[in-house]
């Protein structure tokens, strides 16, 4: 299992992005709609409305968006890595909706995996 983040895997995430300017303000809103339908939202503001730059506030607003879901794959990765190491050592038993969460372990063999799959995953 991969246990690390980059930029390519933020970005794969990433469905669709839209810009919103709100009206008489310096303000710019960035949509980002991710893969599974779940949205994101990150914002700039300009101080003064001389120095506002809209393709500069749209770079900004982007960045923020994004940076929130760093955030939220980041906890997704170490919920998964959590419940699988406690899956592994048997301290809990992940309910059925949760179960494609959990990564199985290595397969040393197949009937090493499947008896660790009928000890852990079956209801």
């Amino acid at each position: 299992m991969k246990i690390k983040l980059n930029h390519d895997d933020i970005q794969k995430k990433i469905k669709k992005i839209k810009y919103i300017r709100i009206k008489k303000t310096q303000t710019i809103i960035c949509s980002i709609t991710l893969e599974n339908g779940f949205n994101v939202t990150g914002q700039s503001s300009c101080i003064s409305p001389q120095t506002f730059n809209k393709k500069k506030g749209k770079q900004l607003a982007l960045k923020d968006a994004e940076q929130k879901i760093w955030e939220l794959e980041a906890y997704l990765l170490k919920q998964t890595l959590y419940i699988r190491k406690k899956e592994m050592t048997g301290y809990i038993r992940v309910p059925p909706p949760y179960q494609p969460l959990i990564i199985t372990p290595p397969v040393i063999n197949d009937r090493i995996y499947e008896a660790w799959r009928k000890k852990h995953l079956t209801t």
